[in-house]
Protein backbone atom coordinates (compact mmCIF):
# COMPACT_ATOMS: atom_id res chain seq x y z
CA UNK A 1 0.00 0.00 0.00
CA UNK A 2 1.36 3.24 -1.07
CA UNK A 3 1.63 6.37 1.25
CA UNK A 4 -1.05 8.03 -0.33
CA UNK A 5 -3.26 4.89 -0.52
CA UNK A 6 -2.91 5.48 3.48
CA UNK A 7 -3.66 8.75 3.58
CA UNK A 8 -6.32 8.71 1.42
CA UNK A 9 -7.75 6.05 3.83
CA UNK A 10 -7.00 7.59 7.20
CA UNK A 11 -8.71 10.34 5.47
CA UNK A 12 -11.71 8.76 4.87
CA UNK A 13 -11.34 6.97 8.40
CA UNK A 14 -11.72 10.43 9.98
CA UNK A 15 -14.80 11.31 7.80
CA UNK A 16 -16.53 8.16 9.11
CA UNK A 17 -15.61 8.96 12.65
CA UNK A 18 -17.03 12.80 12.12
CA UNK A 19 -19.97 11.40 10.85
CA UNK A 20 -20.69 8.82 13.71
CA UNK A 21 -19.93 11.75 16.02
CA UNK A 22 -22.52 14.55 14.12
CA UNK A 23 -19.45 16.62 13.51
CA UNK A 24 -20.35 18.33 10.39
CA UNK A 25 -17.96 21.10 10.61
CA UNK A 26 -15.02 18.49 10.94
CA UNK A 27 -16.87 17.03 7.57
CA UNK A 28 -16.95 20.25 5.77
CA UNK A 29 -13.26 20.91 6.64
CA UNK A 30 -12.73 17.28 5.25
CA UNK A 31 -14.52 17.78 1.61
CA UNK A 32 -11.50 19.17 -0.19
CA UNK A 33 -9.13 16.75 0.56
CA UNK A 34 -11.82 13.98 0.08
CA UNK A 35 -12.71 15.28 -3.39
CA UNK A 36 -8.92 14.89 -4.01
CA UNK A 37 -9.38 10.89 -3.64
CA UNK A 38 -12.08 10.98 -5.88
CA UNK A 39 -10.52 12.67 -8.51
CA UNK A 40 -7.61 10.09 -7.95
CA UNK A 41 -9.98 7.24 -7.86
CA UNK A 42 -11.48 8.07 -11.27
CA UNK A 43 -7.69 7.91 -12.99
CA UNK A 44 -6.35 5.52 -11.22
CA UNK A 45 -8.14 2.16 -11.17
CA UNK A 46 -5.51 0.41 -8.04
CA UNK A 47 -5.67 3.30 -5.91
CA UNK A 48 -10.10 3.19 -6.14
CA UNK A 49 -9.88 -0.36 -5.54
CA UNK A 50 -8.06 0.25 -2.34
CA UNK A 51 -10.16 3.17 -1.51
CA UNK A 52 -13.64 1.87 -2.18
CA UNK A 53 -15.00 0.20 0.61
CA UNK A 54 -13.98 2.54 2.78
CA UNK A 55 -15.68 5.30 0.60
CA UNK A 56 -18.68 3.02 0.06
CA UNK A 57 -19.15 2.80 4.09
CA UNK A 58 -18.54 6.38 4.57
CA UNK A 59 -21.57 7.05 1.73
CA UNK A 60 -23.55 4.37 3.62
CA UNK A 61 -23.27 6.52 6.95
CA UNK A 62 -23.73 9.90 5.17
CA UNK A 63 -27.16 8.17 3.66
CA UNK A 64 -28.10 7.01 7.12
CA UNK A 65 -27.40 10.77 8.80
CA UNK A 66 -29.66 11.85 6.23
CA UNK A 67 -32.61 9.86 6.56
CA UNK A 68 -32.21 10.25 9.99
CA UNK A 69 -32.62 14.47 9.59
CA UNK A 70 -35.36 13.58 7.77
CA UNK A 71 -37.22 11.84 9.69
CA UNK A 72 -36.56 14.24 12.74
CA UNK A 73 -37.85 16.80 10.48
CA UNK A 74 -41.24 14.80 9.63
CA UNK A 75 -41.49 14.21 13.32
CA UNK A 76 -41.19 17.58 14.31
CA UNK A 77 -43.69 18.82 11.65
CA UNK A 78 -46.25 15.79 12.89
CA UNK A 79 -46.07 17.31 16.51
CA UNK A 80 -45.97 21.06 15.10
CA UNK A 81 -49.62 19.83 13.42
CA UNK A 82 -50.59 18.41 16.60
CA UNK A 83 -50.22 21.17 18.75
CA UNK A 84 -51.79 23.33 16.32
CA UNK A 85 -54.96 21.16 16.63
CA UNK A 86 -54.64 21.00 20.39
CA UNK A 87 -57.11 22.45 22.83
CA UNK A 88 -59.73 22.36 25.12
CA UNK A 89 -63.02 21.67 25.83
CA UNK A 90 -65.98 22.79 28.00
CA UNK A 91 -68.37 20.48 29.69
CA UNK A 92 -71.21 20.46 27.01
CA UNK A 93 -67.76 19.43 24.40
CA UNK A 94 -67.54 22.76 22.61
CA UNK A 95 -63.97 23.85 21.95
CA UNK A 96 -62.80 26.49 24.66
CA UNK A 97 -59.13 27.39 24.44
CA UNK A 98 -56.89 26.92 21.87
CA UNK A 99 -53.57 26.70 23.28
CA UNK A 100 -51.51 26.95 20.80
CA UNK A 101 -51.60 28.80 16.79
CA UNK A 102 -49.19 27.61 13.92
CA UNK A 103 -47.96 30.89 13.99
CA UNK A 104 -46.74 31.11 17.31
CA UNK A 105 -44.84 27.75 17.33
CA UNK A 106 -43.74 28.34 13.67
CA UNK A 107 -41.66 31.35 15.28
CA UNK A 108 -40.51 28.62 18.33
CA UNK A 109 -38.62 25.60 16.00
Amino acid sequence: MTDQTQHALDLLNQARKATLCGDYRALDQLSAPLNAITEKASTDAVFAAAVRPAAERNARLLQMALNGIENVRKRLADQKQQMANFGTYDAAGHHAVHVMRPESLQQKI
